[in-house]
């Protein structure tokens, strides 16, 4: 008895495994993962993730600041991080309006600063 059990057991988590990994659609060298916040595509080099069933992302193109070279970032990535890109802004900029249209939650969030006339003034004791 103990037996069957088991065999049902392992086979209803292989086909929960399957059903899931079916569900989720990942990129071309990315692969489904289900973890406890549950499914997400995982790219091939450390800390890239996606969620499932999203469409890729255009090619992100930054412009460094010194040689004012175009440099492709790695898929997934979208916007220019660091202090060498002359913006956070990937290019081409109208295929990432088209994609931001559709996928809003990926835009980079950026506060404004903070004006030089608002900034509270600094107290002497």
């Amino acid at each position: 008895m103990k037996y069957l059990y088991m065999v049902i057991f392992l086979s209803s988590a292989l086909i929960s495994l399957a059903s899931s990994q079916e569900t989720c659609k990942c990129w071309d060298g990315w692969t489904p993962e289900t973890d406890d916040q549950g499914d997400r595509c995982v790219g091939p080099e450390e800390d890239q993730f996606f969620p499932c069933n999203t469409e890729k992302p255009p090619s992100c193109v930054c412009k460094d600041k010194a040689t004012g070279k175009d440099e492709v970032q790695k898929p997934g990535v979208t916007y220019c991080g660091g202090y060498n890109h002359e913006s956070l802004s990937c290019g081409p900029m109208g295929q990432w309006e088209a994609y931001f249209s559709k996928y809003p939650q990926f835009r980079l969030q950026v506060d404004p600063a903070l004006p030089q006339d608002l900034t509270p003034p600094l107290q002497n004791n």
